[in-house]
């Protein structure tokens, strides 16, 4: 089931306020997954309703953004941040990077409805955020029980290792793999939290 929650004002803006508005309101309503494809990483605010959300037994998913830069983003550990790999696993030139990034997932000549209908290609790490937030959803689907911590866990621990050994700036944990993380999905007990290595 989908949730949609709008969260743009009528100009087409939107504020952190109204981001977390929208993520508390989902959280209350029973979403397990929460997908923002916005600019939100470094915000505080953004971690507090992550972690309210995750009290509530779901998961934030969060874009990097597309600036090519390394923001200086703390390493919050309440929610997931994607950045963007093009179709060669490769890191994209204007994918953010730096401590904060967790995962990629590809974000390069993405398929989507268009306004106005039709299809459309765009790019950008808004197009790999949800890619991350649908694994994230057949994770719980398999079993709604999982944790926050076990569902990042399959994910993290499934994906496949780019750029240095082991997590690292650009890559984070690596490209997602869905096959390998809802395999270890259901082949886990629901309650072992799968162990996570964090990169010094």
């Amino acid at each position: 089931k989908i949730l949609p929650v709008q969260v743009m004002r009528p100009d087409g803006t939107a504020y952190i306020s109204d981001l977390v508005e929208g993520i508390t309101w989902a959280a209350d309503h029973g979403a397990k997954v929460a997908n923002v494809s916005m600019i939100t990483g470094g915000s505080s605010s953004i971690d507090s309703a992550a972690k309210y959300l995750r009290g509530k037994g779901g998961l934030l998913i969060v874009a990097a953004a597309n600036d090519g830069v390394d923001p200086g983003f703390p390493d919050f550990t309440s929610f997931v941040a994607v950045g963007a790999t093009d179709s060669n696993d490769v890191r994209t030139s204007w994918s953010n990077y730096g401590q904060f990034i967790d995962v990629v997932a590809p974000g390069l000549n993405m398929v989507s409805t268009y306004t106005g209908g039709g299809y459309a290609t765009g790019y950008g790490t808004s197009f790999s955020t949800p890619v991350v937030a649908g694994l994230a959803a057949l994770i719980y689907s398999i079993n709604p029980s999982f944790t926050p911590a076990q569902v990042e866990g399959f994910i993290f621990s499934t994906c496949k290792d780019l750029g240095g050994p082991g997590e690292d700036n650009l890559y984070g944990h690596g490209r997602v793999d869905a096959a390998k993380a809802v395999q270890a999905a259901a082949g886990a007990p629901v309650n072992l939290a799968p162990v996570i290595s964090s990169a010094p």
